[in-house]
């Protein structure tokens, strides 16, 4: 999905565009170079689905334009959860967040295609 620091940056952007075109919030993410995650606050379940679908179509004519060739998107499936509970809603942050970690370096608050700095410093 990502293959260099502008794939990145141009992933989160058309994140926050789409969910934002959804009229939705989008509290935490994490963009990694084969896949994304992302916890909105939405109020109905098909507008996270208009979401997913325009971040796809934005980043996939982005990736298509840059490179020459079909978006790996275009074979992707979007899975949505409904977070219920406290609990559900805190594990969810901390696996969203925990995905930055596993990236070479291995620490979350030095990971820039993440919400975990995102906010007032």
């Amino acid at each position: 999905m990502c293959r260099d620091d502008e794939d990145y940056d141009q992933a989160v952007k058309y994140l926050h565009l789409s969910v934002l075109a959804s009229n939705m919030l989008l509290p935490c993410y994490c963009v990694l170079s084969n896949h994304y995650h992302c916890i909105v606050l939405a109020k109905d379940r098909a507008a996270v689905c208009s979401a997913a679908a325009s971040f796809k179509k934005r980043y996939s004519m982005y990736y298509a334009k840059k490179y020459a060739t079909a978006s790996p998107l275009g074979r992707s499936h979007d899975y949505a959860v409904y977070l219920d509970n406290d609990r559900y809603l805190r594990n969810a942050i901390a696996y969203v967040l925990r995905n930055a970690k596993d990236q070479p370096g291995g620490r979350i608050d030095t990971y820039p295609w993440t919400s975990f700095n995102d906010g007032p410093r």
